[in-house]
């Protein structure tokens, strides 16, 4: 319930932190999800976000060059693959 809270405040402050898209998979996916993979999977996805932060925050920071950004969203997308292999 807490969680939900701040996620709330937060909201009421600025941009929805999730969009209404993501929000319904998500609710579609974990009403199928008996193995609790897809918890696991998304906790590995986070751990791979806030390993990359200050790349992402130096780029949001300055001019984003495009390669940097696609190399970036590279290096995220081998990380989530990675994950799912091992959910």
């Amino acid at each position: 319930e807490t969680l939900m809270q701040v996620v709330m405040l937060l909201e009421e402050r600025g941009r929805p932190l999730f969009s209404n898209a993501f929000l319904a998979q998500l609710i579609q996916c974990r009403s199928l999800d008996t193995s609790g993979a897809l918890g696991r999977f998304l906790d590995e996805c986070m751990n791979v976000f806030v390993a990359n932060l200050d790349r992402i925050r130096e780029m949001e920071a300055g001019p984003a060059d495009r390669a940097e950004m696609d190399d970036l969203m590279s290096d995220l997308a081998a990380a989530a693959a990675r994950a799912a292999k091992t959910v």
